[in-house]
C-alpha cells in the first residue's frame, strides 16, 4: 500500500473541488491504440467524478478519463482494460489495489452517469 499512500499525497492536489478518491490501482498504465504510448508506472484513481491516472515517471503525468465518454470496460486476471472515446488504455502489472472492487465501481460510475 505504500506506493497508493505515496501517490495520492500527489495526486490530491490535481483534483477538482469536491472531487474524492474512491478507489485505486497501482500499476502500469498504457494507451493501447497510440503506437508511440509508452507503459508508465502510476496510480489509477476512481474518483466520484472521474478517472485519474497520475504518474511520476514522466514529467509528473496527469490524464483524466470522464466516466460519460467510457464505451466498455473489461476486466481480465491481472489487467483492466477502458475503452474511452474509442482509445483503448489498460492497466497492467498492479502492483497495489483490488481491481474487482475499482472495476465495481467504475460500472457503478457509469451507470449512474448514464
Amino acid at each position: 500500500m505504500e506506493n497508493i499512500k505515496n501517490n495520492l499525497r500527489k495526486i490530491t492536489p490535481l483534483l477538482n473541488k469536491g472531487e474524492r478518491i474512491q478507489k485505486s490501482l497501482f500499476g502500469t498504465f498504457q494507451e493501447l491504440e497510440n503506437e508511440n504510448s509508452i507503459p508508465i508506472k502510476g496510480i489509477l484513481c476512481a474518483t466520484n467524478e472521474r478517472i485519474c491516472f497520475y504518474s511520476e515517471e514522466i514529467d509528473h503525468s496527469f490524464s483524466a478519463l470522464d466516466y460519460y465518454k467510457i464505451d466498455s470496460v473489461d476486466i481480465l486476471p491481472s489487467q483492466l482494460s477502458l475503452l474511452h472515446e474509442g482509445i483503448q488504455h489498460s492497466i497492467t502489472f498492479i502492483e497495489e489495489g483490488d481491481l474487482h472492487d475499482f472495476n465495481h465501481y467504475v460500472l457503478d460510475r457509469m451507470e449512474i452517469k448514464a
